[in-house]
């Protein structure tokens, strides 16, 4: 089983936290064990300014674990070039899952379920 890191944009709403927690599930029905560092972040860290530093840190030593990095959505922040970059560097295999492809996916299985409720 590999490790996938699930890149994605910052969680600043509960839709976006469940967003990602789907992007997990996606990643686990390809057989992958998902690691959203962000989904376990947001349960203790309050202050996003006092703890970047932190997250960064955090984030580039989960990469460094894993085997891919696989990103998620239309939109690359700052955030996610970094580590994008840091993964490409340290020869990790990276997949774009776009939006479309996703969405298929949602809607394929008991997720898009779990979403709309």
């Amino acid at each position: 089983m590999k490790k996938i890191y699930v890149c994605h944009k910052a969680i600043e709403k509960k839709e976006e936290e469940n967003e990602v927690i789907a992007f997990c599930k996606y990643v686990r029905s390809k057989g992958n064990l998902p690691i959203a560092p962000s989904i376990h972040f947001v349960r203790f860290i309050t202050d996003e300014k006092r703890d970047s530093g932190f997250q960064k840190t955090a984030s580039l030593s989960l990469i460094s674990s894993c085997d891919e990095l696989w990103y998620f959505g239309d939109t690359i922040t700052t955030g996610m070039t970094d580590e994008i970059c840091f993964a490409m560097e340290n020869g990790k295999r990276i997949q774009y899952i776009t939006k479309e492809v996703f969405e298929k996916y949602i809607e394929s299985t008991e997720v898009h379920n779990e979403k709309t409720q």
